[in-house]
């Protein structure tokens, strides 16, 4: 059986996300920067329309912003191309995996409650007739599957879905309990994070068998309810109907423009609970201001003690409820991403620095990156692709003519733009085509637009050492070093071409 789940995302492993890059090399550059400005909300719709309108990547990106300066909804594109209906702060998406904090939240509520408690076995609360997989004498508790560490596969190996295109609704409870009495665990509870669907939407259904009453009663009364979040749900009222987005497939034929398919909604059944509510930005930002503490409810104080670190199980990181996150480029942010057939989420929050995002889409396109730039800038947008119009009109005029043309196509739209990232990307995959001075233009383009990126010197020096021009290599490697002191790469190649040897990787 394929694996059904990537990163902390939902979703069906035909619909595989498109354009995923590895970003090793770049991070290897990272500088030990100061706190990067924020960006501005012209800066923040200029990434939308980067990614809507130039890439083709998206059908609609609704962002929704807290910070000093309060809450703001930042919107671009269509919730349907077909009516050309625009997203707003009304739109509904599917928000996937973010599903999992809210049946977290459920279960902080009942342990805080004393309905529950976090380490009680998952087998207290079903029939006897089920077994639950143990190993070593211990059993898989609560708390292991809200943190992913009980040892269950992403995916049960019975999953065999009818239709593709909505793949969760016929995995019924008999064959969740005839997976749990077969399946043997791998290794120790608690011993390793794995991302599971399995793990939380056992842990939604078990939470409901416990309260009495299905998934969609349970979080609305616990948490929707309370925090004034009256167009989120798995059900459609007739209100969100109207506004739910349409969700779309993202494709690419060679090099031909990425083309976006409507595709289907999703109905979770037994995996609600890990993925399938459904919800507006206004909405949406409600739940960030609750857990930001910008806005007091009746669910604050669980909502509080879910970001809180338990004592530590894996790999010395901290471990919540849910919550995923990292700490980088100064930042201490606490997220979540979520994906289903044709949407994507992110919410993510420093609360220190009093700055969280959350982030709508309805195509398949992540937008994590976008949410992690706007809490930060100092993070890197996702590759995507070149701008058709730039690649274009290179072809036809040569590469030595890579400057006029950007200029020219700048001049002609004040909102187009090169990111490093892509630009970089591109013109690594062009080193391959044997035309070395061509992708020395494009490396040198990179210098012009970003003079403050110890990254452009060293892919310009490695282009030009390529080139057999080692002094020029010479000289972009040790500015690159100027910016990045740090930077391994400059280092390792500047004591090879001190040595004498010649260019070449």
């Amino acid at each position: 059986m394929a694996d059904y789940m990537e990163r902390d995302k939902l979703k069906y492993p035909s619909l595989s996300s498109a354009f995923k890059f590895s970003m090793m090399a770049l991070a290897l550059c990272a500088m030990n920067a100061q706190a990067a400005a924020a960006l501005s909300d012209t800066e923040i719709r200029t990434i939308l329309k980067q990614r809507i309108d130039q890439e083709k990547m998206a059908a609609s990106i609704v962002v929704g912003i807290i910070d000093d300066n309060g809450s703001r909804v930042i919107s671009h594109g269509y919730a349907s191309l077909e009516d050309r209906k625009l997203a707003n702060a009304d739109t509904v998406f599917e928000i996937g995996s973010i599903t999992k904090v809210f049946t977290s939240l459920v279960l902080m509520d009942m342990n805080t409650k004393g309905e529950l408690s976090l380490n009680d076995p998952v087998a207290k609360y079903l029939p006897k007739s089920v077994t639950v997989p143990g190993r070593a004498g211990k059993q898989i508790s609560l708390r292991d599957l809200s943190t992913h560490v009980s040892g269950l596969p992403r995916m049960p190996g019975n999953f065999a879905p009818k239709d593709p295109a909505n793949p969760y609704p016929d995995y019924t409870q008999d064959l969740l309990y005839q997976f749990l009495s077969t399946y043997q665990l791998p290794r120790d509870i608690g011993s390793k994070m794995e991302y599971s669907n399995l793990g939380v939407g056992l842990l939604g259904h078990v939470l409901c068998l416990r309260a009495g009453v299905d998934y969609e009663s349970l979080v609305k009364s616990r948490i929707l309810l309370p925090l004034k979040m009256q167009d989120t749900g798995i059900s459609l009222t007739a209100d969100m109907k109207k506004h739910l987005a349409i969700p779309y497939i993202v494709t690419e034929e060679g090099a031909s423009e990425a083309t976006l398919t409507a595709t289907s909604n999703w109905d979770l059944g037994r995996f609600d609970g890990a993925g399938g509510l459904r919800s507006s930005m206004t909405d949406m930002l409600r739940f960030l201001a609750a857990n930001m503490g910008k806005q007091e409810s009746p669910v604050q104080a669980i909502v509080d003690k879910m970001q809180e670190p338990l004592d530590s199980q894996a790999l010395g990181k901290p471990v919540r409820l849910a919550w995923g996150g990292g700490n980088k480029y100064g930042s201490e942010i606490i997220s979540h991403a979520g994906a289903t057939g044709g949407y994507r989420s992110y919410i993510g929050f420093d609360r220190k620095a009093g700055k969280g995002v959350v982030v709508l889409s309805n195509a398949t396109t992540d937008v994590d990156d976008i949410g992690s730039k706007i809490i930060n800038s100092e993070y890197r947008l996702r590759q995507l692709k070149m701008p058709l119009s730039f690649v274009q009109a290179i072809e036809k005029a040569g590469y030595d003519q890579v400057l006029a043309v950007y200029q020219d196509l700048k001049a002609r739209d004040a909102d187009f733009y090169l990111r490093e990232e892509v630009l970089n990307e591109w013109a690594y995959a062009k080193m391959k085509t044997g035309k070395p001075q061509s992708v020395v233009e494009l490396f040198k383009l990179g210098v012009y637009l970003y003079p403050k990126s110890a990254n452009t010197y060293d892919s310009l020096a490695e282009a030009y050492e390529t080139a057999g021009m080692n002094e020029l290599a010479k000289s972009n490697y040790q500015k690159s070093l100027e910016l990045n002191p740090q930077n391994q790469n400059a280092i390792q190649r500047l004591q090879v071409l001190a040595n004498g040897s010649k260019g070449g990787f």
